[in-house]
């Protein structure tokens, strides 16, 4: 009999040493990373975010949401009363569950502010969110009347614990409100004494390197359509390879621009990450006609289309698990594309592992149906390229590069937390 893995009530050790330090620190961390904007003009707001994010939600018990397991009759571990194991005895056992909200960690973690524990502690197991007891009887049948004293004792012992845990978490929290409202003040102050002082020098701003520049040129390139031969009666009309590569790069250079703003980055959407990247690519190409340049409407994030097919195909994608990404994948070859249509598929990652996420994406990308070869990259942690099948003819390929881009959010982070 039993569950899912869980933890026996309290086992975990004490809040004071083992929780409260990581959510003090972490919450320091995300004051440190939060808008600037925002920490000027809310305070208070971004307060109550960082509190709610780690602080400690009190826990409910749903008593009435019970229930339990099939009554078993068998051989079953039997402890004494002082927990000395007594072997393996004749009982009959049902395990009952009742579900709970709030924070687990104080229902694994001891409070420091608890009694005397009864021995119905050591036999409550903390699961994800439901409490798991044992009742019955060995050497003797087990009875109505017995299961409900034994359930009665469990809830009594029950609210006691929960209580002493609740108060804990209510001075913590109100410690934590206290810490996180003092640091946010001195951010602000820091903030506000920069943005005077900034606005008081009369020094030009050094430009970061060609390396690291977004470039928005005045002469903007021109993007046009080229026919390449086919077995067709006219060519298809495609992007050069060289404007394709540029437009790639451009991306990129986007995407480490962002790496190295978080704190900006972070507010975006895919909608918005997207908007951004319309903004720098319609600054830097102009398209020979107008309905070949890049534009936010149709089904595709971004492209350029001929005759309402599209040569260029640009999709921005938060990572949610490789089913999310695999259906951007058949997005991309389910469009009517020309014999040679190119494709950039931004795989756009947040407070994850970033080298697992793009190991994932590569291996969904080359265990698709229409998968067809993967070229060799220079840099794959930057830039991967593929070839695609279209779905309705194998003959039209789609030259497409995955391109990661890095999105930090504290504020996601707060929320992930908060629900752990």
């Amino acid at each position: 009999m039993g569950g899912v893995s869980g933890f026996r009530l309290w086992s975990l050790g004490e809040l004071s040493e083992e929780v409260f330090p990581e959510r003090r620190q972490e919450a320091s961390q995300a004051v440190e990373q939060w808008s600037p904007d925002e920490v000027m003009a809310t305070p208070d707001q971004v307060v109550l975010d960082i509190v709610r994010g780690f602080g400690l939600t009190p826990i409910e018990i749903d008593w009435a949401a019970h229930h339990r397991s099939e009554l078993a009759a068998g051989k079953f571990p039997v402890m004494s009363a002082n927990n000395q194991w007594l072997g393996r005895r004749p009982a009959q056992v049902f395990l009952w569950w009742v579900p709970f909200t709030g924070s687990p960690e104080l229902l694994r973690y001891r409070p420091s502010v608890s009694g005397e524990i009864s021995d119905a502690q050591t036999l409550i197991t903390v699961r994800d969110s439901e409490l798991e007891m044992r009742i019955g009887l060995s050497e003797q049948r087990l009875t109505k009347s017995e299961a409900d004293r034994q359930m009665a004792e469990y809830k009594s012992d029950l609210s006691k614990f929960i209580a002493w845990a609740n108060e804990e978490a209510a001075r913590f929290n109100q410690e934590l409100r206290v810490s996180v409202r003092t640091l946010v003040s001195e951010r602000k102050k820091l903030l506000d004494d920069t943005a005077k002082l900034e606005a008081e020098l009369d020094i030009p701003i050094r430009p970061v390197g060609p390396d690291r520049r977004v470039e928005v040129p005045v002469h903007r390139k021109l993007l046009r359509l080229e026919d390449a031969t086919s077995t067709g009666a006219r060519g298809d009309p495609h992007i050069s390879r060289g404007i394709y590569d540029d437009v790639v790069r451009t991306i990129v250079g986007l995407g480490h621009a962002m790496e190295r703003l978080p704190i900006t980055a972070r507010k975006f959407d895919e909608n918005g990450v997207r908007d951004v990247a319309l903004f720098v690519l319609n600054a830097n190409y102009e398209g020979a006609a107008a309905g070949e340049v890049f534009t936010g409407g149709g089904k595709s994030d971004l492209f350029i289309h001929h005759d309402g097919r599209a040569v260029f195909i640009g999709e921005f994608k938060y990572w949610d698990g490789q089913k999310m990404f695999t259906d951007a994948i058949d997005q991309l070859c389910g469009y009517v594309v020309w014999r040679d249509t190119k494709a950039a598929l931004v795989l756009l990652i947040k407070n994850l592992r970033a080298a697992k996420v793009i190991e994932d994406a590569d291996a969904a990308i080359r265990s698709h149906p229409q998968f067809l070869a993967a070229r060799s990259a220079a840099d794959p942690s930057t830039r991967r390229d593929y070839v695609l099948a279209s779905n309705s003819d194998p003959d039209r390929h789609i030259d497409v590069a995955l391109l990661p881009m890095i999105v930090s959010n504290p504020k996601e982070k707060a929320q992930a937390s908060r629900g752990a």
